[in-house]
């Protein structure tokens, strides 16, 4: 009798407290900051710095561009741990003119709640 009120005390505590990393994932927070304007001459590579606040957590954190225009390929880099600030690669297609306005969001750990970044991305010569 004894061995089953201890279960049913722990099974309770366990359901109502949680267990590892779940009780605490809904805290783990990242916020990142992009640069105003990403500027490139058709063709063009350069780097264009990104920083990341965590808050809850100090994990790898992998950024994800979304919105960029045709022919714009950015690299989503995986910001180490530890790591706050990351130059990350763009690359212009040859096609000039077009300005569209782009999000940067990361991925985490389970639970992980992002402020996205959003950012002009403009391809001229």
């Amino acid at each position: 009798m004894k061995w089953m009120s201890l279960a049913l005390v722990m099974a309770l505590t366990v359901g109502l407290l949680g267990c590892g990393d779940s009780a605490s994932s809904g805290n783990k927070k990242v916020t990142i900051t992009a640069p105003n304007t990403v500027e490139l001459k058709p063709g063009e590579k350069k780097n264009f710095a990104f920083t990341i606040k965590r808050e809850g957590f100090d994990e790898d954190v992998k950024l994800s561009f979304k919105g960029l225009p045709e022919g714009v390929k950015a690299d989503g880099p995986t910001v180490k741990k530890g790591d706050t600030k990351y130059e990350v690669p763009f690359e212009a297609g040859e096609k000039e003119g077009e300005t569209k306005d782009a999000t940067v969001t990361a991925e985490g750990p389970t639970g992980l709640k992002t402020d996205p970044a959003k950012f002009t991305v403009r391809v001229k010569k």
